[in-house]
This record gives C-alpha cells, sequence and structure tokens, in this order.
C-alpha cells in the first residue's frame, strides 16, 4: 500500500471510529495476495440487470480488473473506483476490447438495483470507451462473494456499530483464464500500472 493510501485509510477508520473507541487492528484487512490463484469461475452472481452470470463469461478471452467493494460505501469504494476510472481514461485502452472490469459488491444484502445505480453513476461521470458492455457490476449470496474474495485473498468483516464494512482498498488483476495475476493496493493509480 502506498504510504499515502494508508495514511487515508488510517483518517477514515479513525474518523469512523471516533476518538472513544479504539480503531480496528488494521492489519486483519489488508489483501494477503495470492498471485497465480485461480479464481472461481463458475460461482453464480448477478449483473446490473439481474442476470445470473459466471465469472467465466465475463472474461470473453480479456484480462480482467476486479475491484471489491460495495455500492453504498460511505468511505473507501467510492475513491477506489473513482482513481481506477481517472486512470483507466489516460490509457488508451478500451473495455471489452482490452479489458474486462468487475465490481463486485461485498455486501450480500446489495441487490441489482443498487449495481444498477452505482454503474449508472459511474457511466455519467466517466464516459470510457466500451463501459457500457465492458463493465459489469455484480452482486451475489455470500457464499459465491466469500469464494472470489478468498482467492484473491481479500479480508473484511462488517462492523454493526458502524454500519459499514472494514475492508482493504485495492484492485485485483486477472488473465483471460482468470489466474490472479498481480495487485495495485491503496489508492492513487497510474495509468502506466494498469497498462502494465
Amino acid at each position: 500500500m502506498r504510504p499515502h493510501s494508508l495514511a487515508l485509510l488510517l483518517l477514515m477508520v479513525s474518523s469512523a471510529f471516533g476518538h472513544a473507541a479504539p480503531a480496528p487492528n488494521l492489519n486483519a484487512f489488508t489483501y494477503r495476495q495470492k498471485p497465480g490463484s485461480q479464481l472461481p469461475l463458475t460461482e453464480i452472481l448477478r449483473d446490473e440487470t439481474g442476470r445470473s452470470v459466471q465469472l467465466s463469461e465475463l472474461l470473453d478471452g480479456k484480462p480482467l480488473i476486479l475491484a471489491l467493494v460495495y455500492f453504498h460505501c460511505p468511505n473507501l469504494c467510492g475513491i477506489v473506483r473513482a482513481d481506477l476510472f481517472n486512470a483507466l481514461a489516460e490509457t488508451g485502452m478500451a473495455a471489452g476490447r482490452d479489458y474486462t472490469l468487475v465490481a463486485l459488491s461485498i455486501d450480500p444484502s446489495e441487490t441489482d438495483a443498487d449495481a444498477t445505480a452505482a454503474k449508472a453513476e459511474d457511466l455519467s461521470r466517466y464516459s470510457l470507451p466500451g463501459a457500457e458492455q465492458g463493465w459489469h457490476f455484480l452482486t451475489g449470496p455470500a457464499n459465491a462473494v466469500r469464494a472470489v474474495a478468498d482467492a484473491v485473498g481479500f479480508r473484511d468483516r462488517f462492523d454493526p456499530e458502524l454500519k459499514q464494512f472494514i475492508h482493504p482498498a485495492g484492485i485485483v488483476f486477472a488473465t483471460p483464464k482468470g489466474i490472479v495475476s498481480s495487485y495495485l493496493l491503496g489508492v492513487g493509480y497510474r495509468p502506466t500500472d494498469i497498462r502494465q
């Protein structure tokens, strides 16, 4: 994680917990990187239209950019998506031609309506080539989401007092066959990092 990203995360967590409550151990909520791990390509998820999909269908011979987020996140997820889309805008790459993007909600209570709203908002802000067809905003049952999260080493926990998930920031890259290839952790992504 880049130093400024860790500082941002600590600031968000400390402000969420206030001065009275101790912040959680953030080491418990980092990615345990698993390059070479196989994504669970046959887990049944739902896309923003409510259609049942498998990751294998979405890859379509393209590298995958995976963002584990949730669409009603009050803190970090919007920053992760904004940084990713800003960097993608400067790469010259087109979704569906050069890559497939999946934003998968870690919140099993979120629905395809939440995914639809998030995608519409992101498309209105970032009109990137191929995004309408090549960006997929997914939700799914807890066991399917957990299988994807476990495959990439993503650890999170819902805090009932805060009414939000504590989770790491970052994006995961996978090959066209769904093998985890690399990570960008924290925030502040550069176009050259994304292209590589």
